[in-house]
């Protein structure tokens, strides 16, 4: 229905000719449906060839022109751009070259975009400036405070140093300690048991050999209840021990008890055993003290019968026999003494003798005592209670340490020689009395004769 076609034409002169040369010529072309025609209109290709070269040396023209206005309009431009950008290089150049001084500024003039440049940069000079002083600031602070730091550590170490010491010590100490308690143990006369949480031993030293009669690798590991008679007393014990464990206390905790134990070839012996905690290197153990005591209950036993026939013997004494504190609280009495005040030896036991005994009485015995107990030497004394004599002899009973813990006094009654002794007083008295009369009488006698 339409469009462009290229053909060759000749050009229409003046006055209505054409020329014989044929020229290419550019058409657009439409069909027109009303009518049923197609209709044309064309130009020439060098016509428009020549009104091109025409426009172009006329563009060519002007934008030469154009272009030398602009080029000085950009030289202008870029002399105002370079110069502030030159200026700006070298303020910086010279920051740069000062060792950082931040205190210089870029100078700002008008309101371009290098002065806003300028302006920015002075801005951030002045929040490095800011920045610096801070963090000097903080170096100064982190500098105090790794001094601060360097000076704890210092000390740290030195307190760690006399820590590392002191433990080293304790170490030391520790060792030095077992290798005494190995020394002690080994030369102990008493049996020395070290029992672990279930009561089996763990440590036997040779005095346990020698009263028990097993080795040590024979003791090793045996529960304590293997020593111990009678069998009935073991679920007792085993409670105890862990009632001890968990709580550090029990039946016979602090105490001694006298037990009976068995050696290794059958026979039996009273004991004493005393348990104590300890703790070494973290770990719970009991240490247990086994004596043997066969030797004192001997002992024991002959003193029992000892002080049995004594006390019969001072029973039967016809003189009064007591044994007092040093403040005067009756120990012992024997019964020729008690029947006196109407009262058995066990009544009077415990008693103080000075409330017993008449006032004035009891201030002469008191002091005697007195003086026993301050100097340690026995005493006698004679004393009376109405018409009746006592003659006194007081012994002081001096402890391990040389104190005096007992006066014993021996009383009796010597009312029968005090009135023998009064006696044969008045009879002196009587043959000094005659034997003067006589002397007399024979003087009288004489001079009677020497008159005669």
């Amino acid at each position: 229905g339409a469009g462009y076609v290229t053909y060759t034409w000749p050009k229409p002169r003046a006055g209505a000719a054409a020329t014989e040369e044929r020229y290419a010529k550019l058409s657009y072309v439409k069909k027109f449906e009303p009518w049923g025609w197609v209709i044309g209109s064309g130009i020439y290709v060098d016509d428009v060839d020549a009104a091109v070269s025409q426009q172009a040396q006329r563009n060519i023209l002007l934008v030469a022109g154009i272009g030398i206005v602009l080029l000085l309009f950009a030289a202008l431009i870029a002399r105002s751009i370079t110069q502030p950008l030159h200026q700006t290089i070298q303020r910086m150049r010279a920051i740069g070259l000062d060792d950082g001084d931040l205190k210089q500024r870029l100078p700002v003039e008008g309101g371009s975009e290098i002065a806003e440049l300028a302006g920015g940069f002075n801005e951030m000079l002045h929040h490095l400036a800011a920045r610096d002083a801070e963090l000097a600031h903080h170096r100064e602070f982190l500098e105090d405070e790794v001094a601060h730091r360097t000076s704890e550590l210092q000390h740290s170490n030195i307190r760690l140093s006399h820590e590392l010491a002191e433990h080293q010590q304790a170490e030391r100490a520790l060792h030095e300690s077992e290798e005494r308690f190995s020394s002690i143990c080994a030369t102990a006369q008493d049996a020395i048991i070290m029992l672990d949480n279930q009561c089996r031993i763990a440590y036997w030293n040779a005095a346990a050999e020698k009263i028990f009669g097993y080795h040590q690798d024979q003791a090793l590991g045996r529960d304590l209840l293997d020593l111990l008679v009678p069998e009935r007393f073991h679920e007792a014990f085993k409670r105890g021990f862990e009632q001890f464990r968990l709580s550090g206390e029990g039946p016979g905790v602090g105490k001694t008890l006298e037990l009976v134990g068995r050696r290794q070839d059958g026979s039996e012996f009273p004991m004493e055993l005393s348990i104590s905690a300890v703790h070494m290197r973290g770990n719970w153990s009991a240490v247990g003290f086994v004596r043997d005591i066969s030797e004192r209950k001997r002992s024991e036993q002959s003193t029992r019968e000892s002080r049995g026939r004594i006390r019969a013997l001072l029973d039967a004494s016809d003189e009064s026999v007591l044994l007092l504190d040093p403040e005067g609280n009756i120990l012992a009495i024997n019964a020729f003494a008690a029947r006196r005040f109407s009262q058995t030896p066990k009544e009077m036991t415990g008693q103080n003798f000075f409330d017993l005994i008449p006032p004035d009485l009891a201030v002469s015995r008191r002091a005697a005592m007195q003086h026993v107990v301050a100097t340690g030497e026995p005493m006698h004394t004679q004393d009376r209670r109405g018409a009746v004599f006592f003659d006194n002899n007081l012994y002081p009973v001096m402890d391990e340490s040389g104190a005096v813990e007992s006066v014993a006094i021996y009383a009796k009654d010597v009312t029968d020689q005090h009135r023998t002794k009064a006696v044969e007083d008045i009879f002196r008295h009587l043959d000094t009395v005659l034997l003067k009369w006589q002397m007399n009488l024979e003087s009288i006698a004489q001079i009677f004769c020497d008159d005669i």
